[in-house]
């Protein structure tokens, strides 16, 4: 369960909402969906207790995995989205992001000078924390 509440974290973090409230706004829509879709993902967590999480029943978080999925291949900003919450996500865990370079690479030559910019800056940030959390383990 901790872990799931460490996705929920990370997922009303990156979109700036509180997932437990009952808003019908778009963004928090997205956000549910995305904590779904994320928490199946990295846990393999049964349909049931990520359903607990969020106030809802089974049936439900496996429509919104299935949705977003959808979304994802519409919507490329809540692709990267996603892709930045499982990668925070597997790290805070201890799960390795064997394909996280690969993507960097691949999505590089379409992003913006600002994009870039962010990019570089989000990555310094993350190597840091990351050297914090290894030294603080050791």
């Amino acid at each position: 369960m901790s872990e799931l509440n460490n996705i929920k974290a990370v997922v009303n973090d990156t979109f700036k909402t509180n997932i437990d409230s009952k808003s019908r706004k778009r963004n928090n829509i997205n956000a549910i969906k995305s904590f779904c879709y994320v928490s199946r993902k990295i846990t393999n967590i049964p349909y049931q207790v990520i359903g607990r999480i969020i106030d809802r029943n089974h049936a439900t978080v496996i429509h919104h995995i299935k949705d977003f999925e959808s979304l994802m291949s519409q919507d490329k900003q809540l692709k990267e989205a996603t892709e930045f919450i499982l990668i925070k996500c597997n790290n805070m865990l201890g799960i390795d992001n064997p394909s996280y370079h690969e993507n960097i690479y691949i999505y590089w030559d379409g992003f913006t000078i600002a994009q870039k910019k962010k990019l570089g800056t989000l990555a310094l940030k993350f190597h840091f924390d990351n050297l914090k959390t290894r030294s603080a383990n050791e």
